[in-house]
Order: C-alpha cells, then structure tokens, then sequence
C-alpha cells in the first residue's frame, strides 16, 4: 500500500492534526496538559477515543453459537451447528425398495425437464417461508446404481440427478410438507453424512458438490 497517495480517514486526520499541535505546543514551550482552542471544542482527542474502542471491545464477548438443538440432538431443525452449512436427508421409499437416507427425489414425468421437477419437489416439499432458491438450469452432478425387483428379480438402471438449493436458514426447517415416499427428514453436516448413507458410492457424490461455504 502507497501511504503517501492514500486517503486519510477522517478519524486518521483528526488524529494528525492533534498531534501536530501537541509538537508545536511542545516546541513552544507550552504544557501539553493546557487544551488548545481546537481542543477544548473537542473535548477528547483522537487517542483517548482510540482508548476507549479498545476497553469496549474488550467487554464485548461473543455468544455461544451452540443452540438446543445441538444440545438436544434435535436433527429436525436447520437451527444447530451454525457455525457450519447443513442440508437436508430424507428418508423416502422409491417404488417397492425399502426406505433409504437420500435427497428428496421424485422420478421424471413425460413432457417435464430435470429443471421442472426440481421445481415440483421444492414446491410440493417445502413451505414458502423457506424461500428456496435453485441455481442453474443443469445438474450439478449425477449417481447411478442397479437395483433387482424382489418379486420378479429383474434387474434394473436408475439414474439419480441432483441440483443444488439454498434455502433462507432463519426459517429453521422444521415444518415440511407432504411428499409421497417421505417418512422422515434430518439437517445434518458433511462430517454427520456417513451416518446416514451407508452406500460409499452415493456418499462420494453427494460430497462432490455439496458446498461448505
């Protein structure tokens, strides 16, 4: 940084002026306990008030970021670990599997994009108060997996898309709506996400785009 083309802040020059009077009541000869003019209309110079900043930042003690929720292990609420993101599992059926941790997720309709359903899941899910927010019209990353149908034992693809979605946290994300296959839902972290999800494959996905901002 160039201090000699920079800018004074008003604080800065206030605080220059006043010790260039102080070297000049000095070189005077004058006491420097004696107020000048400018002085007395100011009352407190520019280093007391530095002084008292720095005795009211340091009564000043931070909260404890650490909630009930956290205390309690209540996973069903968006207000815990706020000092890291969480997002949301659920745990959903899809056809005739058992239930599983996984993004909401419904299969794709005739004559509807991957971008449409996303939408049809945030607004059949969650309630407008979370004021969901999509970004980008293409996925942000894909999982594929083979499952066998328990009563005919065919052997089927499924591809899963996923988009990312914020959602405004001050809504705490514990009122849901219904959705078909939905049993259950959790706010959880990255560090909490093996917990859930015993499929590695899976897992790998979700973190690949899952953002710790």
């Amino acid at each position: 940084m160039e201090f000699e083309k920079s800018q004074l802040s008003a604080h800065e020059y206030r605080e220059q002026c006043e010790q260039a009077e102080l070297s000049k009541a000095l070189e005077q000869g004058r006491s420097s306990s004696s107020p000048s003019a400018a002085q007395e209309t100011t009352l407190l110079t520019a280093y007391e008030q530095e002084l008292g900043w720095q005795l009211e930042a340091e009564k000043f003690k931070p909260s404890d970021s650490k909630t009930k929720a956290d205390v309690s292990n209540n996973l069903r609420t968006a207000w815990r670990q706020l000092d890291r993101p969480v997002f949301m599992l659920v745990k959903q059926t899809f056809e005739k599997e058992e239930p599983v941790w996984c993004l909401p997720s419904i299969p794709v309709e005739p004559g509807h994009n991957l971008r449409q359903m996303v939408s049809k899941i945030i607004d059949g899910y969650l309630p407008p108060a979370s004021k969901c927010r999509i970004f980008g019209n293409a996925p942000s990353a894909v999982h594929v997996y083979k499952y066998r149908d328990n009563e005919t034992g065919e052997r089927f693809g499924v591809q899963m898309y996923f988009y990312n979605a914020f959602v405004d946290r001050a809504w705490h994300g514990e009122s849901m709506l219904a959705l078909p296959g939905i049993t259950d839902f959790a706010w959880i972290t990255t560090g909490e996400l093996n917990k859930f999800i015993t499929d590695r494959k899976l897992s790998k996905v979700l973190k690949s785009f899952i953002v710790e901002y």
